[in-house]
């Protein structure tokens, strides 16, 4: 079976995903794939920066910490991928395009 995800995922914290990684790989069944096709940055001070960004925003406007905020927090591919692979995943780099990169996950 499969699972994909399209520009989705770019909102969430890095422990959000592992959380969902981890659900997602026990929800797949043995060889099953999952595709993610979404916006990740490079450099690692680029994700630092739209992290802190966040925070900024929340605190200027009184928003707790865990409250969810609509606001772009791409992972770098790098980060993306150990995520993915600390779930249980092997994953592949399949293409990037600007910001867009497809990353595939199997369940081996």
């Amino acid at each position: 079976d499969a699972a994909v995800s399209v520009e989705s995922l770019h909102h969430f914290t890095h422990a959000a995903k592992e959380v969902l990684y981890r659900r997602l790989f026990a929800a797949l069944k043995p060889g099953g794939v999952y595709i993610e096709c979404d916006y990740m940055v490079e450099p690692q001070a680029e994700e630092d920066f739209y992290f802190a960004e966040l925070a900024r925003l929340k605190t200027e406007q009184g928003l707790a910490a865990e409250e969810f905020y609509h606001y772009d927090t791409p992972l770098t591919v790098e980060n993306q991928q150990k995520l993915l692979t600390q779930a249980g995943f092997a994953v592949r780099f399949i293409s990037r395009k600007g910001g867009t990169t497809v990353l595939l996950a199997e369940k081996n």
